[in-house]
């Protein structure tokens, strides 16, 4: 999609001249004159990284051939800068070959600008830096954990029992527990939590320059 995005800076300008011709519509030697010169296409140079894109599309295929998948997306970014080292979007399509993909819905637009996401269990992750963050909980911290659902504001958060029922923080990331970390969440309150996620810039609009 870079391509139309940028086609303006991408595609140049084309020249224009002007010549005179003799009555039998022959250039005459010397008379041309340019009116505007043409102008080439400027570069754009992408973060992408080449190597680690074939790695991800690699990966990312042999992911929906062992599970049966309709599609799927890999995103890889420099977590310093925020630079986009590969963007992966299968099924994909050979944009050379464009016209074999008219029937394929899957094929014709990138899951990876264009669906939602959701984050699932990595908002943990971004849950419980905010607990430290403001001293709700310490690293070392124990939280009791209970087996079955946790009810809240007439919701369900599931659980499975992972074994003993006080599991440190770093238990909880490690294995992914919901409760836990609905338990460190309402602790935190909804203001200071809101405001936390939207530091983190979730509930944005992204810079990526993509069309969709």
């Amino acid at each position: 999609g870079l391509e139309a995005r940028y086609d303006d800076v991408l595609s140049g300008r084309p020249g224009l001249y002007e010549d005179l011709r003799d009555q039998r519509g022959q250039r005459i030697p010397g008379s041309r004159r340019e009116l505007e010169h043409p102008r080439d296409g400027s570069d754009i140079i992408l973060t992408i990284n080449a190597d680690i894109q074939a790695l991800a599309e690699a990966a990312l295929s042999r992911g929906l051939e062992g599970t049966g998948a309709i599609g799927g997306s890999v995103i890889i970014t420099e977590p310093s800068t925020g630079d986009i080292l590969a963007l992966v979007s299968l099924p994909g399509l050979d944009p050379s070959r464009f016209e074999n993909y008219l029937e394929d819905e899957g094929a014709l637009f990138s899951r990876a600008t264009s669906l939602s996401y959701e984050p699932g269990s990595v908002m943990k992750v971004f849950t419980i830096g905010a607990a430290i963050e403001e001293g709700v909980v310490a690293p070392d911290s124990v939280k009791y954990v209970s087996a079955g659902p946790l009810s809240f504001r007439g919701g369900v958060v599931p659980e499975h029992h992972y074994g003993p029922s006080n599991l440190s923080i770093r238990d909880i990331v490690v294995h992914s527990s919901n409760r836990g970390a609905a338990l460190i969440a309402i602790d935190m309150g909804d203001d200071r939590l809101t405001r936390w996620l939207r530091g983190f810039v979730f509930g944005k609009r992204t810079d990526l320059e993509m069309p969709g």
